[in-house]
């Protein structure tokens, strides 16, 4: 028996991401008016028939848009030669700290050095 490998297209390849931004910024105006009146429905009690429906379209494919960008978000990783930059770049500071006789937090900028009492 032959087995088949599945393999999900890149979204990029199917929508540029100007029309994933088109798209989106569509869904978010269409979300805040049905939410602006539900709001309002509910305030002045009045009985929308198509409000329930819309809100429920507009909650389950909203998940569904979700879950297919979050699945075509390429995840940051660090790199090898990053972390060691990073590291090496941190051992400095310690380094320059200690020679200047401070305390390693009183070398990074935003931090205040603790004094003793």
């Amino acid at each position: 028996m032959a087995t088949t490998a599945v393999t999900t297209p890149d979204l990029a390849s199917v929508l540029s991401g100007r029309v994933r931004q088109v798209i989106y910024a569509a869904w978010a105006a269409a979300s805040v008016a049905a939410g602006a009146a539900s709001v309002y429905a509910g305030a002045a009690g009045l009985t929308l028939p198509w409000l329930a429906p819309t809100l429920t379209t507009l909650a389950w494919l909203g998940a569904a848009c979700g879950l297919t960008a979050a699945s075509h978000t390429p995840t940051a990783q660090a790199q090898p030669a990053d972390t060691g930059a990073v590291l090496d770049a941190v051992r400095e500071s310690q380094a320059a700290a200690r020679a200047a006789g401070e305390s390693y937090a009183a070398a990074l900028p935003g931090t205040v050095p603790a004094t003793a009492s």
